[in-house]
């Protein structure tokens, strides 16, 4: 485990945790972060913690030079974790409040407060309104839960794979030149409760849609699969098209061919109820279900081993478009 202290450079690339909350503001005054960090330690974390104090005490020499490291810190971590033991006269937290809100919806936030910690009711029903989870109420239970995730997501980090093509729907050129290609199109429905509609099948978490049949427009395909998945008619957006490889995908199938081509058309929109799904027997038979998921819920089941051997492909693909929703303000 390292230890990344503000007056360090920002250490990037590997899992990590960073911890947010109140810092102690004179020298004699025990800073919660010393004991977070010999528990992490205790617990067998084996990545990065980002703690914005300096590696011995003194006042900060730049606010804005430790606003930077901050902010760079936070983008940066798997996890951010904040503990909030809020003392009005000590320790307000003021600036806590701000990055709490701001990087609430970022996914991977895990927050806690001691029981009684006051000027907390707000942040505690933004986090149960957006993880649809209550609160830690000790920081040992809030370090244990921020570990979990931040394994849970560097496992998902293996899934990242070279884009061949990402283009905008009106620009897509013709698939032409490739043995093994297919086309699909899928979308991205969230609710009213900041979830997310998806499907599961044999240990695979997949956005709603499915293949591109011949003679069929990509936005005829989305609403057909939508229909059938969901059960719903909604008005869906254009997102982006992307253009993959799954390598050795074609072994699976028995087609001799390593490289498929994969050309997705992803859309957007919004929906609160579902209706009657109308399964094919492909579905039927492999235990298809719809879920109602959290990011985060999401990104846990990323990276869970699985005797499916399309999982690793599944996984790839939903991770980068969640990623690439959240970086244009979709989630």
């Amino acid at each position: 485990m390292i230890v990344n202290y503000s007056d360090e450079e920002v250490r990037k690339g590997e899992k990590s945790i960073f911890l947010a909350g109140p810092t102690a503001r004179t020298e004699e005054e025990i800073s919660w972060r010393l004991e977070a960090i010999q528990k992490l330690e205790e617990y067998g974390f084996d990545g990065v913690i980002y703690t914005p104090e300096y590696s011995s005490w003194k006042p900060k020499e730049s606010y804005v030079d430790q606003a930077e490291w901050e902010r760079s810190a936070l983008k940066e971590a798997t996890v951010i974790l904040f503990w909030v033991p809020r003392e009005l006269e000590k320790r307000p937290a003021f600036t806590t409040n701000v990055e709490f809100g701001y990087w609430l919806s970022s996914g991977k936030a895990v927050y806690g407060r001691p029981e009684g910690a006051p000027k907390t009711k707000y942040l505690d029903w933004l986090y149960q309104k957006d993880y649809h989870k209550m609160p830690c109420s000790t920081l040992e239970e809030t370090l244990k839960v921020a570990m979990d995730l931040a394994n849970s997501l560097e496992s998902i980090e293996a899934f990242r794979e070279p884009i061949v093509s990402l283009v905008s729907h009106k620009k897509v050129p013709t698939l032409t030149g490739y043995e093994n290609k297919v086309e699909k199109a899928r979308a991205i429905i969230t609710t009213s409760k900041n979830t997310i509609f998806v499907t599961e099948m044999k240990d695979c978490f997949i956005l709603p849609g499915g293949t591109r049949e011949k003679e069929e427009s990509p936005n005829a395909t989305i609403v057909r699969e939508v229909k059938e998945e969901l059960g719903i008619t909604v008005s869906l957006t254009p997102l982006v098209c992307v253009e993959y490889y799954h390598e050795g995908f074609a072994k699976y199938q028995g087609e001799g061919v390593e490289r498929r081509l994969n050309r997705v058309y992803y859309y957007y929109g919004k929906a609160d109820t579902l209706g009657k799904e109308h399964l094919t027997e492909y579905e039927k038979n492999n235990q298809f279900q719809r879920r109602e998921c959290t990011l985060e819920e999401i990104y846990q089941q990323l990276g869970k081993k699985s005797d499916n051997v399309y999982k690793k492909f599944t996984d790839r693909e939903l991770f980068f478009i969640l990623e690439y929703a959240k970086d244009k303000g979709i989630l």
